[in-house]
């Protein structure tokens, strides 16, 4: 009724027994002949595999920087706000505290001014 093929395909997204993993290696190695890249082949993957890894690293540090920039930034607008605050609670502490220190001088001690003598 139905005709069945003996192939059998796997994805490679499944989970795939090792028994037959181990069936699949052996059937490939057995098909496809033993083959040596070549030397130009070597060399170009060398050289592509060393520009994509300093690609990599001149990304990853391009974004470190800018990361520690705006982390620099944030750090330093927070601090200095807060310092602000602090010298601003300060300075609303001691000018509390001259203010209640100062006592305002009376009538009878406000007299006039002493006369100044001159002596010829």
């Amino acid at each position: 009724m139905f005709n069945r093929s003996t192939k059998k395909y796997v994805v490679l997204q499944d989970y795939v027994p090792l028994r037959e993993q181990r069936a699949i290696e052996r059937a490939v190695v057995s098909v496809l002949p033993p083959l040596h890249p070549t030397r130009a082949f070597v060399e170009q993957l060398n050289q592509d595999l060393v520009a994509e890894a300093w690609r990599q690293y001149e990304t990853r540090a391009t974004k470190t920087n800018q990361t520690l920039s705006f982390l620099g930034l944030f750090s330093g607008g927070v601090l200095s706000v807060v310092g602000g605050l602090a010298i601003w609670l300060l300075v609303q502490r001691e000018h509390e505290k001259t203010s209640t220190d100062l006592s305002v001088p009376s009538r009878r001690q406000a007299t006039a001014p002493p006369a100044i003598s001159i002596s010829a």
